[in-house]
């Protein structure tokens, strides 16, 4: 009895453990197709899913458009700028990313709209009159450029490379000594000489560029940039030296080669007044005996000539039958 009754509680546990593990089985089935239906498939939906988890889209997409536009991809960096002011309008870096973008490919117009859209928007950011300076520095305008880029360095006098734009604006505009302090703290004394002599050799001021490089050099004599430009200068100044060198002794020359040609021309307009003055020379008139004819065979050909002198020839005949021998 005892024994019956195990066996049928052993099958009835059996069976109750098939039932619920099936249930389980359709419930987790259940589960895994409700969650299979709601989650994102493409890509459109994976970034529409991201997009809803992100605090700030339009900041996200301003981030993406400055990653692409470093990368070069500008159509795409395009995109992502627009859809960032999409998101928020007031987004003045995307306002920014738009503008360089434009400076790039050419259209300035458009780009310096872009850029005094943004300084309305944020009149107080270092970074926006750092970029519309840079802007202005680029089309060589530069008193512009340096009134922004000078009201940057005050709001932000950390940023080395804001404290460089306004360096090179300065010294392209003419200004050395006041572009040396601001290239020395943002660069270094030895680059800042660098700099100006660099420029100073864009503008043909070979003289003044050579001591910018040779001081830059004495500071760091491992500067190889700084060599090269040099030493190039000076071979540029070796050259130049030489050619005018030559150019003198050419010139010596010509004018020596003129005088003597003067001189034997007119030696030889002398001779010939003095030829002219012979009788039956200047006239053409052959001398008694020259090249007569003989009556039997006719005029003799000039290879039949003779080898000896007519006699009676005067010394200014004996000249003009030797001559004409030689034809």
């Amino acid at each position: 009895m005892s024994i019956q009754m195990t066996k049928q509680t052993w099958i009835a546990g059996i069976a109750c453990a098939l039932l619920v593990c099936n249930g389980c089985s359709n419930m987790r089935n259940s589960i895994v197709s409700k969650a299979d239906d709601s989650a994102p498939v493409t890509l459109k939906e994976k970034i529409s899913v991201a997009k809803n988890k992100l605090k700030d889209p339009g900041k996200f997409y301003v981030t993406h458009g400055q990653l692409q536009e470093k990368m070069g991809d500008t159509k795409a960096a395009r995109s992502s700028y627009e859809v960032a002011l999409g998101e928020n309008p007031k987004s003045v870096e995307a306002v920014l990313g738009l503008a360089r973008l434009d400076q790039v490919a050419g259209r300035k117009v458009e780009a310096e709209k872009g850029f005094q859209k943004a300084l309305e928007m944020a009149p107080n950011d270092p970074k926006v009159r750092s970029n519309i300076g840079q802007f202005y520095a680029a089309e060589e305008k530069w008193d512009q450029a340096i009134v922004l880029l000078s009201e940057a360095v005050k709001s932000t006098p950390a940023d080395k490379n804001v404290r460089y734009q306004l360096g090179i604006a300065m010294a392209s505009s003419g200004d050395y000594q006041g572009a040396m302090p601001h290239l020395i703290r943002a660069v270094g004394e030895a680059e800042a000489h660098y700099n100006i002599g660099y420029i100073l050799r864009d503008r043909g001021q070979m003289q003044a560029s050579e001591q910018q490089f040779l001081q830059a050099v004495l500071l760091k004599p491992e500067f190889n940039e700084a060599q090269y430009w040099l030493d190039e200068i000076r071979r540029e100044k070796e050259n130049r030296l030489m050619l005018a060198g030559v150019s003198a002794s050419e010139s010596k020359g010509v004018n020596a080669g003129t005088r003597q040609a003067s001189y034997s021309q007119a030696k030889h307009q002398q001779t010939a007044q003095i030829k002219r003055q012979k009788p039956g020379v200047s006239k053409g008139m052959s001398p008694a005996g020259v090249g007569a004819p003989n009556p039997k065979t006719g005029p003799r050909p000039r290879s039949a000539r003779s080898a000896t002198p007519p006699t009676n020839l005067t010394a200014e005949q004996l000249e003009q039958w030797r001559n004409q021998r030689q034809f």
